[in-house]
């Protein structure tokens, strides 16, 4: 796969991983429609990875607060 197809089903998963379409399809889409070969599960579970990790890492601060959340009503509950 030519390099200048993975950055634009990168780009392209990337900015609809939010959106109702979803980044895989999305990614179906442009092979339906430019006719680019159809990528490998390797480069897909490899995309989807790298998605997840820019998603977690660009909402880091609300994973930490939900999380510091949990643990003080985990914690701090009282008894009855």
């Amino acid at each position: 796969m030519p390099a200048f197809h993975a950055i634009v089903y990168a780009i392209l998963a990337g900015l609809t991983e939010v959106q109702p379409l979803g980044g895989e399809a999305s990614i179906w889409l442009i092979t339906y429609f430019f006719g680019w070969p159809e990528p490998s599960s390797l480069f897909l579970g490899t995309l989807s990875l790298g998605v997840f990790l820019g998603t977690f890492f660009y909402f880091r601060h609300d994973w930490a607060s939900f999380l510091s959340s949990l643990l003080q009503m985990i914690l701090f509950q009282r008894k009855p």
